[in-house]
């Protein structure tokens, strides 16, 4: 079983932890530390990986023919000169190239060599979607051919239009898996591409703007079938004429198509005509116009389209279902087309919208009508029709086309109740929406008020409409929600933010409960989700006209609420960017009915951190229930400019929520930022993460780094046994042999009442714990003595990215008299005095910032050895300094060591709060003229300083390495991560305490030492001896493999084995590359060694303790378990080993000699004389020895048996002569 994950991420972004909680259940015996006296502890260290056993095929392609291939337009003409490529493992061959025929005809063979296994296993669902995604980003591969090559499990058949500068019109992939275990009958693979362009201009976009490009048209079609044949030698690559290739017999079918209903979902054209394409057949309606209730006249003259001739190929008994898109019976998709009918004539027309259908799902739907949602071809992501159709294939010789279905419109009364929007998307930096919604039904539109600039807005709106719907409500369309920003300019157009619809099933006659969120697909993140707040309601206009008292109409919906106190302390701001004149709006409530609240001018601070210390009572009405949004809105100026805005969330400080609510509206609420989205590709809120550093509990969103996620990780280093070989334990309560009671009254075992002092000279940095991740997360709202918010601005990623902290304090009460009003007031003055208390005491400090290394730096001129160096700062002004401590260093050791860069400095920056608060540490590249900001990671200093956990682990020097991310203000991806610890203090402490020695991370030269001892139980497999030898490859760099092999323990009959063989090798540490490889052989002298089985052996545990010794660094000995890929688990033998690791100098006073070689010592290896030579002449003597006596005993036989025939002959004779 392989256990593997696999993903695609940016120079250093943070990487998922995975915790198999099942690893080690299934342990063999031999590798159990209890089980096995002889290996204890190598399970921390071993692991099996068998090599594969390869076998040879020829893979063989026939490619016959093509058919319906449409000339596509150039640059210099049109283009039409098809050819068929195939590739596999680097290896590929292609036809020859047919020009000027639409129906081209090759009758070739490609064979291909192919060495396996090597499989992986795709769904041809999932491989279809693959395929087609690769045509998107691929139309140009020949540029780049690695970005689609799929690995050597599959082989890649790719059709190409053009010589030079080709277009690849289709890509397949075939699995070796089923290639090899059938071969497949000739067979059309359909090809799908894009509209090929009909004028320079859509030329040119189609060349620049590829990634927009999607396969809305059918391109042709080819024949070809293939199969793998096993043989002894991989063959070269070629092309030979095929044999000849019976085509599939081919059947005529006919289509029938019924319209229905035809409803544009945004503005639309008076007149229109639709085309139904599958293949190269069409069928096309009368031109069709909008009628007075906004949707198209269909009746059963012009929605019955007429019959459809098609010509399809035969089902096959063994269709080609391991081909990527390959449908039953060779049928293409069906294409549906929306022209535009002006009144100017002319033959050109204009698509105006497209829908692909799979024949897969027309297939599976049957008779029953579907729905079909039009593209507009403009713009992909946004609908423009709902098309209700039926399709009906049968023989052309059987079929009889059924009765158009009763389709009546009945009146409804639609009702649309829209309360709120969440989340919604940012338009550009800086650019917050005003936003609308519209909700459509059936070609009836519902639209809402604009909501000015929020990613909140708030409508409270309730409309109904008449609306003409099928009397089978099954056949009609659901509701479609779409979120719209208006334009500030005149000669602007609206934008479509997001969209999403809600099932006509669920909408009842009359709404009882609350609200409901429905999620929707932003159009400019996918991995975005906005929310919207609605209820819906749909009556029969007969039954409403019968009692309209029974369904009432509300036009007001604002949700019932309770008089409440806010009572605010607003500390501060903390900004990741200086800004000179800072002011605060407060804003709470909808539209008109907002009120406004200004704040004074900050009492302390400068550049970006600035406090206010200001107290609001705020009497508001906020709503009972949780699904509704209630938040403060704090807009943050730069004189007039605005920098950013937060949004305080007040659902989980409503005081007559219940806990679960809370929580839930806690989760829901929380604002979606642009950093949620960096390392995972997910919001941090929904992905679990290991435990906390700072708290017992788990914590949401832990993300590993790029190098870390190969490391195991060991919770134990030792194991000491507290008793001696041979004692069995003592049980709990149990009395020694004097008498004496073993246990302590607390029921603790007395022999556990020990101390252990070790000396370790071991630098700072290898003791210390470290998180993958930033510390900030961490901390939570009982750690600090004040809330936080984070402050955001919009950026063209569509999220808001955060640009700083609001730090506050809240309380919700019921509001009910003045003197609660005048009581919350008096506790939040004692707040703040005791707030401004404490910031008085926190000027004369230090901040004690370790940077240890930087890893996957991605710089924006594209450097691979940037010249690097670390600028560590808390305000911008050089020379600015608090005390003798400076604030702003730029560190002059300037490191040239690639990507990942070792810096191991410490930077003591002086500090005071609030003014101070953010400390910026940058990675720079040292430039010509200018320096360049790799990237960036702010600290808030504050925050540590008043976290009273963060002060206990510096009370007790164990303050944790942490991984932070580094961005830069122009970009909104990660540009690397960086390893460092941070530490608090004030003046007189950092006086005292020393700076840590940083140290362990520059790679060291040592060797590594191996002794192969033993083999053991190697199967003799109906022989009566084996010769075995053992070879140990170790992987110094990425582009060598030092490789070592024992002599040869020639003519073993019991499967056992002596060596007492050295191997030495060079290596780095800290490195990489930790990981042994033992394989295990039967040597042959006529043919090649055959591999018996192979374990690995993983060192990163021993080269992590090695710095801790000095001298010698010894791992005992201990068995590895070979196995082998084609025997499952079965361990096909063992090998007992022996490693020590030294350094470079010690290896050179010190020297050991390779394999039995003087000098031979550190251990002694003892000379090994037995099975030492290819011929056994002890067993040739015995051979011999046996032969003569063999020989010797028939001879004493025969002559035996000689004598008693002479005897016999000669009595016969005397009593012949008697007679």
């Amino acid at each position: 079983m392989l256990l593997t994950s696999i993903g695609v991420f940016g120079p250093g972004d943070n990487i998922p932890v995975f915790k198999d909680s099942s690893a080690g259940s299934d342990i063999p015996r031999s590798l159990d530390p209890g089980g096995n006296a002889e290996g204890g502890g190598a399970l921390s260290r071993y692991s099996r990986a068998p090599e594969l056993q390869v076998k040879n095929y020829v893979l063989n392609f026939n490619i016959v023919c093509g058919r319906d291939f449409i000339p596509q337009n150039g640059l210099f003409g049109i283009i039409l000169e098809p050819f068929v490529k195939v590739y596999h493992a680097g290896i590929e061959e292609k036809t020859a190239i047919v020009r000027n025929n639409p129906n081209p005809e090759w009758q070739s063979t490609i064979f291909l060599p192919c060495i396996t296994p090597t499989f992986v296993s795709f769904s041809s669902c999932a491989k279809r979607y693959i395929c087609d995604a690769m045509q998107l980003h691929s139309m140009k591969l020949h540029e780049s051919k690695t970005t689609y090559a799929i690995q050597d499990e599959l082989v890649t058949l790719e059709v190409w239009n053009g010589e030079t500068n080709g277009v690849l019109l289709h890509y397949e992939s075939i699995e070796l898996r089923h290639l090899f275990n059938n071969a497949y009958q000739p067979h059309w693979i359909n090809i799908y591409c894009q509209q090929s362009p009909y004028d320079i201009l859509n030329l040119v976009k189609n060349l620049v703007v590829t990634s927009q490009e999607c396969l809305t048209d059918y391109g042709g079609r080819i024949l070809i079938s293939a199969s793998a044949v096993q043989v002894q030698a991989a063959p070269t690559k070629g092309i030979k004429p095929c044999r000849s290739v019976i085509q599939p017999p081919i059947r005529k079918k006919i289509l029938w198509c019924d319209i229905y209903e035809i409803v544009p979902l945004t503005e639309s054209p008076p007149t229109i005509d639709l085309v139904v394409s599958i293949g190269p057949h069409s069928i096309k309606t009368r031109p069709l116009k909008i009628s007075n209730h906004r949707t198209y006249q269909i009746n059963n003259e012009n929605g019955r389209l007429a019959p459809l001739e098609i010509v399809v190929s035969s089902l096959f008994s063994n269709p080609m279902a391991s081909f990527a898109g390959a449908s039953d019976d060779d049928l293409w998709d069906i294409f549906i087309y929306l022209y535009e009918v002006n009144d100017w004539g002319g033959s050109e027309r204009m698509r105006y919208a497209w829908k692909r259908i799979p024949f897969e799902r027309v297939n599976k739907q049957g008779l029953k009508p579907m729905w079909c949602l039009l593209s507009s071809c403009s713009n992909f992501g946004q609908d423009l029709f709902n098309v209700l159709m039926t399709f009906q294939l049968q023989n052309n010789d059987e079929g009889v086309r059924n009765k158009r279905i009763e389709y009546t419109l009945n009146r409804y009364i639609f009702r649309a109740m829209i309360y709120e929007a969440l989340h919604l998307p940012c338009l550009d930096f800086n650019n917050f929406p005003n936003s609308s919604v519209e909700i459509e039904l059936a070609g009836y539109f519902i639209k809402s008020s604009t909501a000015k600039t929020s990613l909140h807005p708030s409508f409270y709106e309730s409309k109904e409409i008449q609306v003409l719907l099928p009397s089978n409500l099954l056949l009609a369309p659901d509701v479609t929600i779409s979120i719209f920003s208006e334009p500030q300019l005149i000669f602007t157009n609206r934008e479509l933010l997001c969209t999403g619809q809600y099932s006509l099933s669920k909408i009842p006659k009359e709404w009882t409960k609350a609200p409901t969120w429905v999620q929707l697909k932003s159009q400019k993140n996918v991995l975005h989700r906005p929310f919207v707040l609605v209820a819906f309601e749909l009556i029969p206009l007969v039954e409403y006209k019968n009692d309209p008292e029974r369904y009432p109409f509300f036009d007001d919906i604002r949700p019932s609420t309770i008089p409440s106190l806010i009572s605010l302390l607003l500390i501060g701001i903390r900004l990741f960017r200086p800004i000179s004149t800072p002011r605060i709006v407060i804003q709470i409530g909808v539209n008109e009915s907002k009120k406004r609240f200004k704040v004074g001018k900050p009492t302390s601070g400068s550049a970006g951190n600035y406090n206010f210390l200001t107290t609001h009572e705020i009497l508001v009405d906020l709503p009972k229930r949780m699904q509704h949004h209630s938040f403060l809105e704090f807009l943050i100026y730069d004189d007039q400019e605005c920098v950013g805005i937060t949004y305080l969330t007040l659902n989980p400080l409503l005081p007559w929520l219940t806990p679960e609510e809370r929580s839930a509206s806690r989760d829901l609420f929380r604002i979606q930022v642009l950093e949620d989205f960096l390392a995972t590709g997910e919001v941090a809120g929904n992905v679990e993460k290991p435990e906390a550093f700072l708290k017992p509990a788990a914590q949401p969103a832990v993300q590993d780094d790029i190098d870390s996620m190969n490391v195991k990780v060991y919770e134990a280093f030792d194991f000491v046994s507290l008793k001696r070989a041979g004692e069995s334990p003592e049980r709990m309560g149990s009395i020694s042999e004097n008498g004496n009671d073993l246990m302590n009254s607390d029921g603790m075992d007395k022999s556990l009442n020990f101390e252990i002092t070790i000396h370790d000279d071991e630098p700072d940095v290898l003791q210390r714990e470290e998180i993958p991740y930033e510390m900030e997360c961490d901390f939570s709202t009982e750690d600090l003595p004040y809330m936080k918010a984070p402050i955001v601005q919009c950026t063209s990623a569509g999220v808001p990215e955060i640009v700083g902290m609001l730090k506050f304090m809240c309380i919700i009460e019921k509001h009910t008299e003045h003197s609660q009003r005048q009581e919350a007031a008096l506790k939040m003055a004692e707040r703040r005095d005791k707030l401004v208390d404490l910031y008085s005491k926190a000027k004369d400090l230090v901040v004690r910032f370790y940077a240890l290394q930087a890893k996957g730096l991605c710089t924006g001129s594209g450097a691979a050895n940037p010249s690097t160096y670390l600028w560590v700062r808390n305000v911008e002004t050089e020379g600015t300094t608090i005390g003798s401590y400076p604030q702003n260093i730029k560190d002059t050791n300037v490191r040239n060591q690639g990507l990942k860069p070792i810096f191991n400095s410490c930077f003591n920056v002086g500090c005071a709060l609030p003014e101070n608060a953010i400390l910026k540490v940058s990675v720079m590249n040292l430039g010509t003229i200018v320096d360049e900001v790799i990237g960036t990671t702010f600290i808030d200093c504050e925050d540590r300083y008043f976290n009273a956990k963060v002060q206990k682990l510096m009370a007790d020097d164990a303050i944790p390495i942490e991984l932070r991310t580094l961005k830069t203000e122009s970009s909104t991806i990660s540009h690397g991560t960086l390893r460092c610890w941070i530490e608090m203090m004030d003046v007189v402490t950092a006086k005292t305490r020393p700076i840590r020695t940083i140290g362990g991370l520059e790679p060291s030269d040592y060797e590594l030492r191996l002794v192969v001892w033993r083999v053991k139980n190697v199967a003799l497999e109906g022989t009566s001896s084996i010769s075995l030898y053992v070879r140990g490859i170790f992987q110094t760099d990425e582009q060598q493999e030092v490789i070592k092999d024992t002599d040869i323990h020639y003519n073993s009959k019991d499967g056992n084995a002596t060596f007492n063989w050295r191997f030495k090798y060079p290596i780095r540490i800290p490195s990489e590359y930790s990981q042994l490889k033992l394989q295990l052989f039967s040597y042959s002298l006529l043919s090649s060694s055959e591999l018996i089985g192979e374990g690995v052996v993983d060192l990163s545990l021993d080269f992590n303790r090695v710095k801790r010794h000095r001298g010698h660094y010894n791992i005992p000995k201990f068995w590895v378990d070979c196995i082998h890929a084609a025997q499952g688990t079965l361990v096909r033998g063992s090998i007992e080993i022996e490693a020590s690791l030294v350094t470079d100098s010690d290896a050179q006073t010190f020297p050991v000699g390779n394999g039995q070689e003087a000098p031979n010592k550190d251990p002694y290896l003892p000379p090994v004389l037995e099975n030492r030579t290819l011929i056994d002449w002890e067993e040739v003597k015995n051979t011999f020895d046996n032969a003569g006596g063999a020989i010797l005993s028939g001879l004493r036989w025969t002559g035996m048996f000689i004598a008693f025939a002479a005897a016999f002959a000669l009595l016969l004779l005397v009593l012949v002569l008697i007679k």
